[in-house]
């Protein structure tokens, strides 16, 4: 007895304060289907019915439904379904450090799975909505819907495979979550959706966690520089969509290159990336694009400015003469990968200054108004040349 209780003390002085936990508030009908799967044709689903049944005599209202939510949370920690969640968190201590709490809601589709920032406008807290009180055990069942998620996010969709514990970001200094930021702390909500049978195979599901997570991480770190907006963009909503195509791939490369470097994704991930980039960035040629994508992709730190910087001038600045590829035809407001090269003819220059008086050579154009103008000027040329 002796030797045990010196062990614990020991353990208690040596075990680091739980700092960075993150409340959780689960969705009670997530809850509920995980635990009827992971039991469903197993010895404990026996048991589970029986706990179930004694629940049945109390009137139907808020106290049986309550009691059901008590059930089911105990069991769902009972099973060890929590831990790719709990874990995935607790991999990433800026979001306990910048968020009040957060929220598990159960995706009703793939598609639809993932994790957001939500910020409640005003300065009240969010409201926690119904919880239970489960026990030591158990999970809190019961949330309300947050507000407010950031628009530019995290992406959607991003399967991954199974990897080992040992994420550690960074913990940001004290210092970064002053008294002035405990309003806008208690605003924040980290959002997770996912659906309840992801939680059968819970090695995929923690992979795909910690990738979404990391989206939220870095939108809180004030080193990256998150803004919900491209900022300083201008231009046809067509061309904006895909300038928010670019940032999201070129942040998914940074967030998939940390993962790989802290051997959280399997090694062949890289090919995967780098086709995904090619794909995203087709105006590069082979050599530029294997530079651009190691830069991004081996990137330890990158921040917002980078992201957004690239996204917009793939080819780098804007050239003193000429169109970038990739970048908006001054004409059609549409992006091109294909800029007019060739010398534009003076009549050909005083059409489109007719219709563009504020154009000047030097802007470019793309090669799809250049062949349209060359056409327009040779009808008229062919009309002008006819008798009568």
């Amino acid at each position: 007895m002796l030797r045990q209780w010196m062990r614990a003390m020991i353990n208690a002085m040596t075990t680091p304060t739980l700092t960075n936990f993150l409340p959780l508030e689960w969705d009670p009908a997530l809850v509920e289907e995980a635990v009827l799967r992971a039991t469903c044709d197993t010895p404990a689903d026996r048991e589970l019915r029986r706990e179930r049944d004694l629940l049945y005599p109390e009137p139907a209202g808020e106290r049986r439904e309550a009691a059901f939510r008590d059930l089911h949370g105990r069991w769902f920690a009972r099973l060890g379904l929590d831990t790719p969640v709990r874990t995935a968190l607790d991999e990433l201590p800026l979001l306990a450090t910048f968020c009040a709490r957060g929220v598990v809601w159960r995706a009703l589709s793939r598609g639809d799975a993932g994790a957001d920032l939500h910020v409640r406008t005003g300065a009240t807290p969010p409201p926690t909505g119904r919880t239970a009180n489960p026990g030591a055990e158990g999970i809190a069942c019961g949330v309300a819907q947050p507000e407010s998620p950031h628009a530019l996010g995290a992406p959607r969709s991003g399967t991954t495979e199974d990897i080992a514990r040992g994420l550690a970001l960074p913990v940001v200094a004290e210092a970064c979550c002053t008294a002035t930021d405990v309003a806008s702390r208690e605003a924040r909500t980290v959002v997770i959706r996912v659906p309840a049978i992801a939680f059968a195979r819970p090695d995929p599901l923690l992979a795909f966690l910690r990738e979404e997570l990391l989206h939220v991480s870095d939108m809180l770190d004030p080193a990256f520089g998150y803004e919900p907006d491209l900022a300083d963009l201008t231009g046809e909503p067509a061309y904006l969509q895909l300038l928010r195509d670019r940032y999201r791939m070129l942040w998914k490369t940074t967030v998939q290159g940390r993962l790989c470097h802290r051997h959280a994704l399997p090694a062949e991930t890289r090919r995967a990336a780098r086709h995904a980039f090619g794909t995203t960035f087709p105006m590069l040629e082979p050599a530029t694009l294997d530079e651009a994508f190691g830069r991004f992709f081996d990137a330890t730190r990158p921040d917002h400015g980078l992201l957004a910087g690239f996204a917009s001038r793939p080819n780098g600045s804007t050239p003193t003469n000429g169109l970038s590829a990739g970048c908006l035809c001054p004409l059609c407001r549409l992006p091109t990968h294909a800029p007019e090269r060739g010398a534009l003819e003076p009549d050909l220059l005083r059409v489109i200054r007719t219709d563009f008086p504020s154009w000047q050579p030097g802007r470019g154009l793309c090669r799809q108004c250049a062949d349209l103008y060359r056409a327009s000027t040779l009808s008229r040329r062919e009309a002008a040349a006819l008798p009568g």
